[in-house]
């Protein structure tokens, strides 16, 4: 899946070049190679580093979408460190 490879994403943002052009990084979207149904399952084959995907989109992004599923009983996101993302958006 293309569009969770930050890399790819941004070298066709820099090669357009258009003002009005940018991403919307998924906190929970870095799935590169899925089965059908797999994002929801956790069986998913290869997924981008959610934490370096985030910090390559971020200065290109007009907004992120920092929803989450997979919550332990304590609270604590299961898929990836859903403060760490948090604190990328500081920076």
């Amino acid at each position: 899946m293309l569009s969770s490879d930050a890399q790819f994403i941004t070298s066709i943002i820099k090669e357009i070049n258009l003002p009005n052009l940018s991403t919307s990084p998924d906190f929970g979207n870095w799935y590169l190679r899925a089965e059908w149904g797999s994002t929801q399952d956790e069986s998913c084959i290869k997924i981008y580093n959610p934490y370096l995907g985030l910090e390559i989109m971020l200065p290109y992004a007009r907004g992120v979408s920092a929803k989450a599923y997979n919550f332990n009983q304590n609270g604590v996101n299961r898929d990836f460190e859903y403060e760490r993302m948090l604190l990328l958006l500081k920076i």
